[in-house]
């Protein structure tokens, strides 16, 4: 049997893992995350990976000083790891100084299927798939995964959900990350407002250049095209640009908190259905801890899923939500320390 290939995701954007994970693995690829330089080294330091996806604009450790730092120790170790740069940054001018660098490839944000597999192919060892015959499957499939969506999320004007679920692949991961989006709205304004009030401009640049990525993920373009703008006055020092054009940003953002507010309400009532029988729960329970020992997500979701047509125990529901809230944030060691309670 062939041996799986496996990748390192390197970004500090939660949303941006999400996706990647899952994309890879709908590819049958197995992924490890890292959401900081240091974490990637530690992982790097554990396991071999095919390939190595490297965010570049991160905090404390930016992709290049990672990169740098793993070179030397594949040096040590004879590792030919080739490590891909993950930028919204993209002209000619980043291109040349990434390749400068030495990373072996460069991949724009927020990132295409299509193009992704292409750069997959370029540097894996086994081809994923053909380029064109996913980009047919993924229009045939587009529609009606946006179908599946809740309709009340047409009507929200900024969301172009056909980009959104393009970027995300399916329609319930579009729906988790929307739902890890809107829980995080308050906070992330805030510490965006506090940046501005205590005049940290490069803070400021660096959240709004996070903002920015995580709404053009979302299909809320106009938005981020506004993000972008204000990020581009935070690198040229445009203070004037960014108090006048700051507040009109965090007043649209907090607006979506209130208009996918339905994601993050309390579950329906399950009194109806039938009570779950204790074969089943038990098989459950072995069956989430298996594919978390594994990080396989999907099988993850589809298990959950099948628990949904029974009314749990009220100690067991707030356990499989517990498991449930874990995945969506893609926190493996959250997840585990759920079942182990």
């Amino acid at each position: 049997m062939e041996q799986a290939m496996r990748m390192l995701i390197v970004d500090d954007t939660q949303v941006n893992r999400m996706i990647l994970h899952s994309l890879l693995t709908s590819y049958g690829i197995d992924t490890d995350v890292a959401e900081s330089g240091r974490e990637c080294m530690e992982l790097c330091g554990r396991n071999r990976y095919d390939l190595i996806l490297m965010d570049y604009r991160m905090p404390e450790m930016n992709g290049v000083e990672t990169f740098q730092k793993l070179t030397r120790m594949f040096e040590d170790s004879g590792c030919r790891t080739p490590v891909i740069c993950h930028t919204s940054e993209d002209t000619e001018e980043d291109r040349d100084f990434y390749r400068s660098v030495g990373f072996a490839d460069i991949l724009k944000k927020p990132v295409e299927p299509e193009v992704l597999i292409e750069v997959l192919n370029r540097y894996l060892p086994r081809e994923i798939h053909d380029p064109e015959e996913a980009e047919l499957r993924a229009r045939i499939l587009l529609k009606q995964e946006v179908e599946r969506l809740p309709a009340w999320l047409g009507d929200i004007a900024e969301l172009d959900l056909s980009v959104g679920v393009g970027f995300c692949k399916t329609a319930d991961i579009f729906l988790e990350v929307l739902t890890v989006f809107a829980e995080s709205i308050a906070e992330k304004a805030d510490e965006i407002e506090e940046d501005l009030l205590k005049q940290d401009w490069q803070m400021y640049t660096l959240k709004v250049h996070s903002l920015k990525s995580m709404l053009r993920l979302i299909g809320a373009g106009r938005l981020a095209d506004t993000a972008a703008a204000l990020e581009a006055a935070g690198k040229r020092g445009d203070l004037d640009k960014i108090r006048a054009g700051t507040p009109k940003l965090m007043e649209d953002y907090r607006s979506l908190a209130t208009k996918l507010s339905g994601l993050l309400e309390v579950e329906e009532s399950d009194a109806e259905l039938p009570e779950i029988p204790a074969s089943v729960l038990e098989d459950a329970y072995l069956a989430i801890s298996e594919f978390a020992s594994c990080y396989d997500s999907d099988s993850l979701q589809m298990v959950l899923a099948s628990l949904k047509e029974y009314r749990l125990p009220q100690e067991d529901a707030l356990k499989i939500r517990a498991v449930r809230k874990a995945l969506s944030h893609l926190d493996w060691e959250g997840l585990r320390a759920v079942l182990d309670e």
